[in-house]
């Protein structure tokens, strides 16, 4: 697979990104304990990536890019998720809802950003999946894709926030050694939910019910809280670092949608409609997911925002 134009522009918008987000935590109170969590996701992620890569009938395979890790995982996949995860955590951190809601707010965030991308990166070949052709997909993505995403960020997440919560004495020794430890319980939460649950519910009420099921409960469980949700933090430079993320791959992906021609008729929409169509239903979907991630990621400056309308309305 050539290394084509697209490829070069999400790589180095990632390694940017990447960049930003270790300065971000570099210059915060508790960076020792933010920049050991982000090597920990690098070891989760990364192995995770391998494992599924690798293994008997692997599901996907990655295509070429510039630098590319051992097992034919290029670098930005996993420096990606880092940044993904840190911009997640840090939001849900500022809204400051109950511990234990957070990872799910962690997993959804995430998951939102990987439903736009997705199908601009398969029909672009980034990556490639290894699917039966009866597989149930979602723009040539399997169902499965986007409960795994969310199983795999919830998993780290909540292993990360308990432990910081069991262990609460150890300074420096603590801040470094739970998120490098976080990454095997995760590990087994991860594989226990997919393989324990996920996958007797595939066969049990199919893969459609399945993610609507994951989803919606997921959905549900924040939503209650959403009324305790802080929205007063300040619109600042900071924060600006941390929307970047999700407004550089949102934007990227729409740009993407149009520059490289994907709507106007793709391998795309199976489920939609038949394979070949043209699929103008990507024109709507992905500006709305990309709307909602946003605000998403906006709650926390929710007051600023709109007292800035507000102002500009009134003036």
């Amino acid at each position: 697979m050539e290394i084509t134009l697209s490829k070069l522009i999400i790589e180095f918008l990632t390694y940017v990104l990447f960049a930003l987000t270790l300065y971000h935590e570099a210059t915060r109170e508790n960076s020792r304990q933010l920049l050991a969590t982000t090597a920990g996701v690098l070891i989760f992620c990364y192995v995770v990536d391998y494992l599924f890569t690798h293994s008997g009938g692997s599901t996907y395979t990655y295509g070429q890019f510039l630098v590319m890790l051992p097992g034919g995982i290029p670098l930005w996949i996993t420096l990606g998720w880092s940044v993904l995860f840190y911009a997640a955590m840090t939001t849900s951190d500022l809204l400051e809802g109950p511990w234990g809601i957070r990872p799910v707010v962690d997993a959804l965030l995430v998951a939102n950003i990987d439903w736009n991308m997705d199908p601009i990166a398969v029909a672009l070949d980034f990556w490639t999946w290894n699917t039966a052709p009866d597989t149930n997909v979602f723009f040539d993505i399997p169902y499965r894709n986007f409960t795994g995403w969310l199983i795999i960020v919830f998993s780290f997440s909540l292993m990360v926030r308990l432990g910081y919560r069991l262990f609460r004495g150890g300074g420096s020794v603590r801040d470094i050694l739970v998120p490098l430890a976080a990454a095997l319980p995760a590990f087994a939460l991860t594989y226990g939910i997919v393989y324990r649950v996920f996958h007797p519910m595939y066969a049990w009420i199919g893969e459609t019910l399945t993610i609507t099921a994951v989803f919606g409960a997921a959905f549900l469980a924040v939503i209650i809280f959403v009324p305790l949700f802080r929205k007063d933090h300040r619109l600042d430079c900071r924060a600006w670092m941390i929307l970047s993320v999700p407004l550089c791959y949102h934007g990227l992906a729409m740009l993407l949608l149009y520059a490289d021609g994907i709507y106007q008729g793709t391998r795309m929409c199976h489920w939609i409609c038949r394979p070949g169509w043209s699929s103008p239903i990507l024109v709507v979907y992905m500006p709305l997911c990309a709307l909602f991630g946003m605000v998403c990621f906006i709650w926390p400056y929710l007051d600023e925002v709109l007292s800035y309308k507000i102002r500009r309305f009134t003036r």
